[in-house]
């Protein structure tokens, strides 16, 4: 028997793993994930955040952070504009993703015109311990998803370190 974790997966390859690999057990992230995939008798199980491994500030500096990949369901331009209408400083921490054909696209066509180094900043990668740093120093993580998130580690993550989090209700 084989044990598969879905932190994201589509409801079409989720029965696909059921029909093909019976000795293949799903888990889920989340009690939404399970019923996104309309399959509700998934066990879940919990992602954890080791609060030891996330410095934590209350003293922000003036930038709001948004982390995902490049594409339209992670609101990387919702979070251009909605940080260009108030002024405000954005921190942008995401890669093009090679798989998915409309990532690069999307990042040159709505993300990296308004890139600018000073207002829009952005850094493809950064390790963990160094993205949970700049979490902790944002005075607020931008979360304005399309989608309905099955768990939002990020999120998790940010308020672990003692950054609001500003996001749509998905």
């Amino acid at each position: 028997p084989t044990l598969i974790t879905y932190a994201y997966i589509e409801r079409e390859l989720h029965k696909y793993y059921k029909t093909h690999f019976p000795r293949c057990f799903p888990v889920c992230i989340s009690r939404a994930q399970a019923k996104m995939l309309e399959d509700e008798s998934i066990p879940v199980v919990y992602n954890g955040v080791d609060l030891d491994d996330i410095p934590f500030s209350d003293k922000p500096d003036d930038f709001f952070l948004i982390v995902g990949r490049m594409v339209p369901e992670k609101g990387i331009a919702d979070a251009i504009r909605i940080a260009t209408r108030n002024k405000a400083k954005l921190l942008i921490v995401g890669h093009i993703t090679s798989h998915l054909p409309w990532s690069e696209e999307y990042f040159l066509k709505e993300v990296k015109p308004f890139i600018d180094g000073d207002k829009i900043r952005y850094i493809e990668r950064l390790a963990h311990r160094d993205l949970t740093r700049t979490m902790s120093k944002a005075k607020g993580f931008l979360f304005p998803i399309k989608w309905d998130e099955p768990f939002g580690m990020v999120v998790i993550e940010a308020m672990a370190a003692g950054t609001p989090v500003l996001a749509y209700g998905r």
